[in-house]
């Protein structure tokens, strides 16, 4: 008697694929574990301690590139590429540094330099990930988004550095000028992208 091979059904879309679960994974127990570290300050919130202001930012990017992952992914046919797999590891290197982020955001009365670095280094995967989803889907992508805040993020950390070799310490109100920068670039960062319908272009209305 001959045993009939079938093959496992391959998931239709990205989002339903093993890379996919994976990264949900991640990102849950990265989002979970910083909220129970991060606890204190944010229930309740404090809302006069310029770590809880940095902090917010970073959740937001979080939370909402996420949500922007899980969008793209619904539509994007899934097929095992070395392309895709390189995808997946981008994104497990963003949220290495979006944790990152958070740590730095918790110490933000002590120093912002890690901070606002640790944000460049943010956009600059952000910006080799549209790279890839150009790869994937060949649809073009406007760059400026990325280029403008990568720019403006970069810009923010050498001045924040050279005030801190120049002037240390810094004082706390030129602290919370600098975090209201970063809030300012990180959200408008997500603003933006929604925006421009980055994550679903089939919605942008011509």
């Amino acid at each position: 008697m001959s045993t009939k091979y079938e093959p496992s059904a391959m998931p239709q879309t990205l989002l339903y694929s093993p890379l996919m679960t994976f990264y949900t994974l991640l990102a849950a127990v990265v989002i979970g574990s910083s909220l129970l570290e991060f606890n204190e300050l944010l229930f309740p919130p404090r809302v006069t301690s310029i770590s809880f202001w940095a902090l917010i930012p970073v959740y937001i990017v979080a939370l909402d590139g996420w949500f922007g992952v899980v969008a793209w992914s619904r539509n994007i046919p899934y097929t095992d590429r070395p392309l895709l797999r390189t995808m997946v590891m981008v994104l497990v290197l963003i949220w290495i540094v979006i944790l990152a982020l958070m740590y730095f955001a918790s110490r933000a009365n002590i120093s912002l330099l890690s901070y606002l670095w640790g944000m460049v280094v943010l956009f600059v995967l952000s910006h080799f990930m549209r790279v890839i989803r150009y790869r994937i889907t060949k649809q073009r992508e406007p760059s400026r988004i990325q280029i403008t805040c990568n720019i403006l993020a970069f810009a923010a950390a050498v001045a924040y550095s050279i005030w801190s070799i120049i002037y240390p310490p810094v004082p706390d109100v030129i602290n919370w000028v600098f975090v209201i920068i970063a809030f300012a670039i990180l959200v408008g960062f997500r603003l933006w992208l929604k925006i421009a319908h980055i994550w679903r272009p089939e919605e942008k209305q011509y």
